[in-house]
């Protein structure tokens, strides 16, 4: 079996130049046939890493000793001295006197293809990052032990580095950690606008858990429409209502609003989502001060307002990364 079979391009090249240091060994020791022979081996060695590299075939088992010759004619018919010396050197016939002493032919090829062997390195490392086939890198990396092996040392860290901080930020779910605010608005009949003298404040919470809140008035109020404000902040949100209800003194249910009434609501800086599981309504903040507000309700006598509801307030990712204010 030739030593280039089963070779790829870098191999083939190192055996060129073990061919050449063996031939600078029989050299030394005047053994001038073996010396031919070896820099023939060399040159054989080295043309097969070029044409590999250059594309003219997927692997060295696909070269021919034809192939490879008529390529080598192709490419020293360019004006590439170094592919015109490879084909002197394969061509290179034993002389008579060859077993004496080389000939001024025979030492002069040596010396030029031991040049050429050095400039076309080179050429062999431009071709083959030029004509390097991505998927059969990816499939050394991929399927082979000692490309996934080395693939590793660089693919996993770098894993690592990329999911880490999706990770914290799912555990994390970072929030604003400001203190939050929530407002109800109510109007009797009448040209009266919403206005803060009747209206009522009070904090809210945000995360996963939907939480109840209590709203007493100072006086039994009669409520024609009603106005709320989940949250006062510009921080992007998501927030979902189970219900709101109207008491009065004596602690009885007037009136118990759910998603189904709040469709009819006017959503403003906010879009409606489709309703949650159990039937919530939800909607996204899409402005500051996002706050619905209700279609008639005409309750006399409310004393007491509640109101079940979660915010989840929440950064991109991106955003959260990049400590972005939105």
């Amino acid at each position: 079996m030739p030593a280039y079979q089963n070779k790829d391009a870098y191999d083939l090249f190192l055996c060129a130049v073990r061919e050449m240091e063996s031939a600078s060994l029989y050299r030394k020791k005047k053994q001038y046939l073996e010396l031919k022979n070896a820099i023939q081996r060399s040159a054989n060695c080295f043309a097969r890493a070029l044409l590999v590299a250059k594309g003219k075939a997927s692997s060295n088992d696909e070269i021919t000793d034809a192939l490879m010759s008529s390529e080598l004619k192709i490419l020293s018919d360019n004006n590439n001295p170094i592919y015109k010396i490879i084909l002197d050197v394969i061509s290179l016939e034993t002389e008579d006197d060859i077993y004496d002493q080389p000939n001024i032919k025979t030492q002069g090829i040596y010396n030029r293809y031991r040049d050429a062997l050095v400039s076309g390195r080179k050429i062999l490392a431009h071709d083959l990052n030029y004509n390097e086939n991505p998927w059969k890198i990816i499939q050394y990396l991929l399927f082979t032990r000692t490309g996934f092996k080395r693939s590793s040392y660089i693919l996993l860290p770098l894993l690592i580095l990329i999911a880490l901080p999706f990770a914290v930020y799912h555990h994390l779910e970072p929030v604003h950690n400001s203190n939050l605010v929530g407002q109800i608005f109510w109007k009797p009949k009448g040209d009266i606008p919403f206005n803060v003298q009747l209206s009522h404040s009070f904090p809210v919470r945000e995360g996963k858990h939907f939480h109840e809140y209590s709203i007493p008035l100072p006086d039994p109020v009669d409520i024609h429409l009603l106005r709320v404000d989940p949250i006062h902040h510009k921080y992007f949100a998501e927030i979902e209502i189970e219900w709101i209800r109207l008491i009065n003194k004596e602690g009885i249910l007037l009136l118990e609003l759910t998603s189904k009434d709040f469709k009819k609501w006017l959503c403003t800086n906010c879009v409606e989502l489709p309703v949650g599981e159990n039937n919530i309504f939800r909607i996204q903040v899409t402005r500051k001060d996002p706050y619905v507000t209700s279609t008639l309700i005409d309750q006399e006598k409310v004393k007491l307002m509640t109101i079940r509801m979660r915010i989840i307030s929440k950064k991109t990712f991106w955003e959260w990364v990049l400590g972005i204010d939105t």
